[in-house]
């Protein structure tokens, strides 16, 4: 699903070339155009990262720069999208909705919470996309098989058009990927919509599991780069999501072949607490950590608590603009304060995209 991509020296040497009869001043002009922040050659309204699928983004970021946040089903989900807020994202993955016994997407939410969401979504000109699977999904073997597959991609299909979403997001992790991952994200690329949105969340440690043919059929892939350690390794306490594991990460997607653009970094908005040993202890909000510990905001750490503070999340930022990616992930949007405050990550990730625009 990779679309063609018009680099900066491209871009110059075809405006060079074409028979335009500008002048100089012109001429340099464009060319000054194409190199800044936010201008591209080509008519995409999503930059030149084009999701082969045709579905544009909203320029709320300059050069279409994408703020992506998952939004959770579990805990009271009313609630959770009262505080979400829309208005500094482009697009907002729904976590999780995942299929019954029977193949159907489990009622995790009834139709007028997704319709809820589906409306605050569009006055915000957000996107909005069902994520499928997350760290503890059901089994997905038995639904991919050739058997079911056909079906289970149409009633997926089916889902995304009833309830007027923007796509799919493939969130299938570690042993729970299927022989036939491949097959199956191939088939729901097929039977999507052009218009539609079909994207990834893949962490390093398990992306030898996906081809490349597989890595290929995604609009974008949001790479997870958070989790180094946890309540699964208790006794390897550090930071879980350090810079230097996002360059790693990225480095690494982009030694397979996907293009930088097509790389959205994964960001925390938690931490884990290394003073208890079990995950029901350990994981705790950003929200948390500042309101608990004053100024916590401008650290990473916080005697064995590791989190992502205000520099560090600017720093990645700044990574991502450098490597020319696709833009930020959140996981998740409601563990921030509100982005009127200004200890908010969000508000940090605006105010950084952009920085080097308004300075």
């Amino acid at each position: 699903m990779f679309a063609h991509f018009v680099d900066l020296q491209k871009s110059i040497d075809y405006l060079k070339g074409c028979n335009l009869h500008l002048n100089n001043f012109l001429l340099n002009l464009l060319i000054i155009c194409i190199t800044a922040w936010g201008c591209s050659v080509g008519g995409n309204s999503d930059s030149d990262d084009v999701v082969n699928s045709g579905h544009s983004d909203f320029n709320k970021y300059p050069k279409g720069f994408k703020v992506i946040g998952y939004l959770p089903t579990w805990g009271d989900f009313d609630r959770n999208l009262s505080v979400a807020d829309f208005s500094k994202l482009t697009h907002v993955n729904i976590a999780f909705g995942n299929p019954d016994s029977d193949g159907n997407l489990e009622d995790n939410l009834n139709d007028d919470q997704v319709a809820a969401v589906v409306l605050k979504a569009k006055e915000n000109n957000v996107k909005v996309s069902i994520s499928l699977g997350g760290a503890i999904a059901p089994p997905y073997e038995d639904f991919l098989n050739i058997d079911n597959r056909t079906d289970f991609v149409a009633d997926l299909v089916a889902y995304v058009e009833q309830h007027d979403l923007d796509g799919i997001d493939i969130d299938i992790e570690g042993d729970n990927i299927p022989a036939n991952y491949e097959e199956f994200v191939t088939d729901l690329a097929l039977k999507l919509k052009s218009e539609k949105l079909l994207t990834a969340a893949l962490g390093l440690w398990y992306s030898d599991q996906i081809s490349d043919v597989a890595l290929a059929q995604f609009d974008w892939i949001n790479v997870m780069s958070y989790d180094a350690t946890g309540p699964w390794a208790p006794d390897v306490i550090g930071q879980h999501s350090s810079y230097a594991k996002a360059e790693e990460d990225l480095n690494h997607f982009m030694m397979r072949g996907v293009p930088s653009v097509k790389l959205i970094l994964g960001v925390p908005f938690y931490g884990y607490d290394f003073k208890y040993n079990t995950s029901e202890r350990m994981g705790i909000s950003y929200k948390e950590i500042v309101n608990e510990y004053p100024g916590a905001e401008n650290s990473d750490r916080l005697d064995k608590i590791y989190y992502n503070g205000i520099n560090t999340i600017t720093e990645k930022v700044r990574l991502v603009k450098k490597r020319d990616a696709g833009g930020i992930m959140i996981w998740e949007i409601t563990q921030d304060v509100e982005s009127s405050d200004n200890r908010s990550l969000l508000r940090a990730i605006y105010q950084e995209v952009f920085h080097s625009v308004l300075k």
